[in-house]
């Protein structure tokens, strides 16, 4: 009897944290969506661009992008040989 209420209790909470990190998950998920809007419409404004060509540029922008392991935690600046 004892065991039985154990075994119930153990999977309710087991339900109980996956369906906390789920929630977790998607909130962290929106935040990062709107961070990530509000970085695009300011690169869009400071670049004086239209919003499509900076979406164009920025779909490859991580061959710009250059990796200093020198540093702790690693700094990423961006380069361009022109």
């Amino acid at each position: 009897m004892v065991w039985a209420y154990f075994d119930k209790l153990s999977t309710s909470l087991a339900r109980q944290q996956a369906s906390t990190a789920g929630r977790k998950s998607k909130v962290k998920s929106q935040k990062s969506k709107r961070r990530q809007y509000r970085l695009f419409k300011m690169i869009v404004k400071y670049s004086q661009e239209d919003a499509l060509t900076v979406q164009e540029v920025l779909k490859d922008w991580t061959q710009f992008l250059q990796k200093q392991e020198n540093y702790q935690p690693p700094r990423y600046r961006f380069y361009h040989e022109s």
